[in-house]
């Protein structure tokens, strides 16, 4: 049985920062988003990938053996991002971010639309517009 990982790169981000911090609160924070929404994205990861992604415990939380392996892709994911920002940075003129006022050409990246991260083929992106929340799930 195939198991179906939809996950956008608002939910990576927000899983690298709650595994950064050892907690879903402080993560949601960095994230800038509410406890219950990021907990709910957990969730929602979790039951995509039909695995628990961390051990919850009193004083916080810490990665299980998927969710390690999850971390591993999500920072390359991430660092691979950054590297295009960097290279096609200098390429492309400067747009203000109607969302943010960012004036990065990739302001608005972080909301692709979701996409397999096993199946190996390009994310479908929508730079500037919608909300990232077409998660497919």
């Amino acid at each position: 049985m195939k198991t179906s990982m939809r996950f956008d790169l608002v939910d990576l981000r927000l899983f690298l920062f709650v595994t950064e911090a050892a907690n879903i609160t402080h993560g949601a924070a960095r994230a800038g988003m509410a406890l219950a929404s990021a907990s709910e994205r957990i969730r929602l990861m979790e039951q995509s990938l039909g695995a628990p992604l961390l051990e919850r415990h009193r004083r916080g939380v810490r990665a299980t053996p998927a969710g390690a392996t999850l971390v591993s892709h999500a920072q390359l994911v991430i660092q691979h991002l950054e590297r295009m920002r960097g290279e096609y940075g200098a390429q492309l003129p400067v747009r203000q971010s109607s969302r943010s006022g960012n004036s990065c050409p990739f302001a608005d990246l972080h909301h692709c639309s979701a996409h397999d991260l096993r199946s190996g083929e390009p994310p479908k992106t929508k730079v500037g517009g919608g909300e990232g929340n077409e998660r497919g799930r």
